[in-house]
């Protein structure tokens, strides 16, 4: 009886710890906008604004976009776990084209939308003219999470934050998908 009392209390113990550090550890991503400088002189304009993530959580397989609208001040992400996005860019998208992989995810995609209604892709967007947003699509394919890491391109100048960074969860597929889609039932059927 005491072995049974001793192994509940170590228990009670162990799963207390958890949740006391689940509830004052320090979160190593922050998911809000910053407030101000330390100085508080130049607030960041991009305070409040969405990061433009079509979804935070998906499954291997879905795809997600990030939309920047270049009418007005908003959050552009600058980087993907490790990789930069001119990095990106210059040494993947416009010596191999698109999908380009980025480990758990691919950027399958990229349009440049104008003012005129007309749109391009990577190969032609930037020529041109009056830019009115840009849509990256990317494509889960491992399950884990990755990180993009987002700075504010302020349409005021001097503007004021810190880099913030938004979580993106990949969920592994699970197998009632394969069934269903074998056999053409569910959302796999067209």
């Amino acid at each position: 009886m005491k072995k049974i009392i001793a192994i509940l209390i170590s228990l009670l113990f162990i799963g207390s710890t958890f949740g006391i550090l689940s509830v004052f550890g320090e979160a190593t991503n922050h998911l809000y906008p910053c407030d101000s400088c330390a100085d508080g002189n130049n607030p960041c304009q991009c305070d409040g604004s969405p990061y433009g993530i079509s979804m935070t959580t998906v499954r291997v397989g879905q795809t997600f976009t990030i939309t920047h609208n270049k009418q007005e001040t908003y959050w552009q992400w600058i980087k993907v776990d490790d990789s930069t996005r001119s990095e990106i860019w210059y040494n993947e998208v416009s010596v191999n084209g698109l999908p380009v992989n980025l480990g758990l995810v691919e950027l399958i995609d990229f349009r440049a939308y104008y003012t005129d209604g007309s749109s391009y892709d990577y190969k032609e967007a930037f020529k041109k003219g009056n830019l009115d947003h840009t849509v990256y699509t990317f494509r889960a394919v491992r399950p884990g999470t990755v990180y993009f890491t987002f700075k504010c391109n302020s349409l005021v100048p001097d503007c004021c934050c810190s880099n913030e960074v938004v979580p993106v969860r990949i969920l592994p597929n699970l197998p009632m998908d394969w069934i269903l889609k074998k056999f053409g039932l569910g959302r796999f059927k067209e």
